[in-house]
């Protein structure tokens, strides 16, 4: 068991809120290219097959999808843009205290605590580790707030120790 509190401290970049965003709408957006082509190359094959040929069937479809794709990023660009120039919590300096019972967020205005059962599932990457409380709501603590590489280890024996291994994915 860790029995040593971790204290972390910072403040989200809009980068970094960003980066957050790109990692949790990646398979919406994966799914989302997939399912598009998938249905345009059927309708393409099946309207006009016989006068475009092969190459157009399958080109056509793809420019088709890859052009939303692209829109949908610019509006998912916009709309983070919007929630976190909006939201004043998401810019303010976190303070966050990590123990074997929970994990307590305090800042300017806000004061959180969420016990480890709060924690429905976990996710690390490279820059940052999401603690998602939510589907669509993650503790965004990106590894930047860490003191030392030993801070990191024992948050990462913490996690394997309180959540589920099944919803834990570290590197």
């Amino acid at each position: 068991m860790v029995n040593k509190s971790i204290t972390l401290e910072g403040q989200l970049t809009y980068e970094e809120f960003k980066q957050y965003s790109r990692y949790h709408s990646r398979k919406v957006l994966t799914r989302y290219f997939i399912i598009v082509f998938l249905v345009s190359i059927i309708g393409v094959y099946i309207m006009a097959y016989d006068e475009l040929g092969w190459f157009l069937t399958i080109s056509l479809p793809l420019s088709i999808t890859y052009m939303g794709f692209i829109t949908l990023k610019i509006v998912l660009n916009f709309f983070n843009k919007m929630h976190y120039d909006r939201n004043p919590t998401l810019k303010q300096r976190m303070k966050y205290m990590i123990n074997a019972k929970s994990i307590r967020l305090t800042g300017n205005s806000l004061q959180s605590k969420y016990v480890w059962e709060d924690i429905l599932s976990t996710t690390e990457y490279k820059d940052m580790f999401l603690l998602y409380v939510t589907k669509t709501s993650a503790l965004i603590l990106p590894k930047r707030y860490f003191k030392n590489k030993e801070d990191i280890v024992r948050f990462k024996g913490l996690l394997e120790e309180k959540i589920n291994p099944k919803k834990l994915k570290l590197i």
